[in-house]
């Protein structure tokens, strides 16, 4: 059956057994912070044997971190090895697919056929069947379909950690969470882990935010004094000046108005007359003059073409020579003169 989230809460009906709840210890390896301690790794033989394949250097436990975005799981290089010698199937290399990516390829004959279960703090047992655990190799087609790539390997969902990445936390991704059941509760920063149970029915459980403080009490109100202590003294002001009569202010508005009239008058008629005796001044001013004034600008004389007649009159060339300017007439030689 496919898997499901549950939004604010968990699905009751899908858990069983005891749980764990731990709270967030984030790591280089696993930022989210959902550490847990591995204390067994055991595989179930058909036969109904158990062998551990725990790495004997890691100690009696080692940490792994959920990761519930890997498509597959990392163990150690020697988990790795002793899974191989165990099952009888030799690894043929990586998985290139697309869907779960590095996990290690056996052959399809003799492939092992039994499950794994994982023990966390000796509490809880995860076991992970055989068909979440070993399934073909699958590639995408153009039409993006699933399809095995090859008939001849299958794919175990574990990716050994070697090389560079050999001291890598362990990472148990969506193979694990195939068979536990994980709620996170980011408010009060933990997480709980049981045993799944593959059910169609739903029983969803909410979890609130943690409990809130009580609202403060409110501060009693004071006792009301009597109205009379309240209540200020009454104040005796002055009386008030007397008014000056309405006559007396009706006569000194009509008498200032008549004022200003009265200036206003005086002195548009003294510009007027002002400007009635000026072009007489300006036509006495021209006639006393003789020759032009540069600084004596009239428009009217400014308009004309030429200088007037009657104030220049034309002068005409003396009909008798005069003797004290007379020069003979002289001719021009027909031939350049040399240029010395």
């Amino acid at each position: 059956m496919d898997g499901s989230v549950v939004l604010g809460g968990y699905d009751a009906a899908k858990i069983t057994g005891e749980n764990i709840t731990q709270s967030f210890a984030p790591a280089d390896n696993c930022i989210n912070g959902y550490v847990i301690s591995v204390t067994g790794l055991m595989m179930n033989l058909k036969n109904g044997s158990a062998a551990s394949i725990m790495d004997p250097a890691q100690g009696s436990e080692f940490q792994a971190c959920i990761e519930p975005g890997l498509t597959t799981m990392t163990l150690s290089e020697n988990e790795w090895w002793r899974f191989t010698n165990i099952s009888e199937s030799p690894e043929l290399g990586r998985s290139l697919s697309p869907i779960h990516f590095f996990g290690m390829l056996v052959s399809a004959q003799g492939a092992y056929d039994g499950d794994l279960t994982f023990s966390v703090n000796k509490v809880l047992d995860i076991t992970i069947p055989n068909h979440q655990l070993i399934v073909p190799d699958y590639e995408i087609n153009s039409e993006g379909e699933e399809y095995p790539s090859n008939s001849s390997v299958l794919e175990v969902l574990i990716n050994s950690l070697q090389n560079i990445n050999e001291n890598d936390m362990a990472r148990l991704g969506q193979p694990f969470l195939s068979s536990a059941y994980l709620m996170v509760d980011n408010d009060k920063e933990q997480f709980t882990l049981w045993q799944s149970k593959p059910v169609t029915t739903s029983n969803i459980v909410a979890i609130g935010p943690p409990a809130c403080s009580p609202p403060a009490t409110t501060a009693a109100s004071p006792t009301p004094k009597p109205l009379s202590s309240v209540i200020a003294p009454a104040v005796h002001l002055p009386p008030p000046a007397k008014s000056v009569p309405k006559g007396a202010i009706v006569g000194g508005v009509i008498g200032g108005i008549a004022a200003i009239a009265l200036g206003l008058g005086a002195f548009f008629l003294q510009n007027k007359r002002r400007g009635q005796g000026r072009p007489a001044l300006l036509q006495q001013d021209y006639a006393a003059k003789d020759v032009y004034d540069p600084h004596y600008s009239d428009v009217s004389t400014m308009d004309k073409p030429e200088m007037p007649t009657d104030r220049q009159p034309p002068l005409e060339l003396p009909l008798v020579k005069d003797p004290g300017y007379s020069v003979a007439p002289y001719e021009m030689p027909a031939t350049p003169r040399p240029i010395r």
